[in-house]
């Protein structure tokens, strides 16, 4: 990474709410015109300028923190087909990628970019005198919770990555790759700390989901919890928004999932543009051929005859050259003047909640849970209770599950196939050719590795 851009590309972020006037995540008043670095944790109001710049830079353009994850993984996955020619997307799809991709580069560059903002304002909150301590405090919490976020997709798609934890570029640049469960560790400590820290109501936002919260940080836990293995764990942090809290509750209606007033969101991110739609509305939405990506056909035999999601979630475009799908949980691709955000890019849902404690129940040989977890996803999607004293079949479903209520959202289907060991059997077969195993993780960019002798690479790439 080099230092000076970074330093630039944080200013710049810092820039973003006073230039724009983002209300949409803090009201600071009237903020001052010029913003100095060394002057930003003097006063709150400048502080809490610094968080709202990384929640506008996640969102300023698709990259790392939106589209690009979705649409990486959905590739290197079984979600959807490549109609474009260049080389990058096209080893994304067909699982060769090499270590000069620049898409692997952007990707990883862009997440190191959001770990420096957030240890930007961590370092700047522990010397500042000018802020509350509970602002300090819900500002610090937030910083914590967006480096873990990054963190996790970053050590699920690169493995082993550098543990970046201050601004001090010199120490960065001689960083090694640090153990999965070194960074795991360090992803649950701030996950941890920020669920203690951060508000449990989004009052102090105007009731906008589109900042973290505890829940957030629970729901993210849960998760956390749940790839590495601590069922016990999973099965609490999830329940803690499942179980007597009237936050949150599947929205009946699936039209309604992934708008600003969905009661199923726990975290939101919010465009920082006028009129400007989600991206993944813009992007997956065909009004002509694909020219990008399209839906994998395979994926609508997969639903039950009567599953609302294939109904509510899945559209299509035809013309002369054929029919193509498309996902459709984002239903706007353009906005009119003046008109209100119809919808907000959703990051975490009680959706994947259930489905991470059915998993952690049958985990722990609790079937009938499991099943209850499970059918409460099978009944919003408008499907008949699911019934057995079978594990195996349990966990089938709990699988297919997963695969048909989070498709093309975050990366879960890659993800899943990757930690559950599925990738050689799935993706051989759709693929159609035999899987290397290097290919379960992405190549370390060429560059890093360049300008950090301490860096190794991953097995199977150059």
């Amino acid at each position: 990474m080099n230092h000076r851009s970074i330093i630039t590309f944080y200013l710049t972020a810092l820039a973003i709410p006073l230039a724009t006037g983002c209300k949409k995540f803090v009201d600071p008043g009237p903020p001052p015109t010029q913003l100095v670095s060394q002057t930003v944790y003097d006063n709150e109001a400048t502080a809490a300028a610094a968080v709202n710049g990384i929640y506008s830079k996640m969102m300023e353009s698709p990259g790392f923190a939106n589209w690009h994850i979705t649409l990486y993984a959905g590739l290197s996955a079984d979600e959807y087909i490549n109609y474009a020619p260049t080389a990058e997307q096209v080893q994304l799809y067909t699982n060769s990628l090499n270590a000069q991709n620049t898409n692997v580069y952007t990707f990883w560059s862009e997440a190191y970019n959001y770990i420096y903002m957030t240890n930007a304002v961590l370092e700047g909150l522990g010397r500042s005198t000018g802020v509350s301590t509970p602002v300090k405090t819900r500002l610090g919490a937030e910083a914590k919770f967006i480096r873990a976020f990054c963190y996790f997709y970053l050590v699920n798609f690169y493995g082993p990555v550098p543990l970046a934890l201050s601004t001090d570029y010199q120490t960065n640049n001689r960083l090694a790759r640090s153990p999965a469960d070194s960074v795991y560790a360090q992803i649950t400590a701030d996950l941890e700390s920020s669920a203690t820290e951060l508000p449990t109501t989004y009052d102090p936002y105007g009731g906008s989901r589109a900042r973290a919260t505890s829940w957030a940080a629970y729901a993210l836990l849960a998760r956390v919890y749940l790839y590495t293995g601590k069922w016990q764990a999973a099965e609490a942090a999830a329940s803690r928004l499942l179980e007597g809290n009237s936050l949150f509750r599947l929205e009946d209606d699936l039209s309604l999932v992934f708008t600003p007033s969905s009661q199923e969101a726990i975290w939101q991110l919010a465009a920082v543009s006028p009129y400007t739609p989600t991206y993944d509305g813009y992007f997956n939405i065909l009004t002509t051929a694909p020219s990008s990506q399209a839906l994998r056909p395979a994926l609508l035999d997969s639903f039950e005859a009567a599953d609302l999601r294939k109904q509510n979630w899945i559209s299509s475009y035809q013309d002369g050259t054929g029919t193509y799908y498309f996902p459709f949980k984002y239903k706007v691709q353009t906005i009119t003047a003046g008109t209100a955000y119809p919808e907000q890019t959703t990051v975490l849902r009680l959706g994947e909640l259930y489905l991470i404690r059915a998993e952690a129940r049958l985990q722990q040989s609790d079937l009938a849970g499991s099943v209850f977890d499970i059918n409460a996803i099978r009944n919003r999607a408008g499907l008949s209770p699911f019934s057995s004293d079978d594990p195996a079949a349990t966990r089938n479903q709990l699988l297919r599950q997963r695969q048909l209520e989070l498709f093309c959202e975050w990366g879960h289907r890659w993800l899943d196939l990757k930690r559950l060991s599925l990738t050689a059997s799935v993706l051989t077969a759709t693929k159609g050719k035999p899987w290397s195993p290097g290919a379960d993780l992405y190549p370390i960019p060429r560059k890093e590795i360049t300008n950090n002798s301490h860096l190794s690479q991953n097995d199977g790439y150059q």
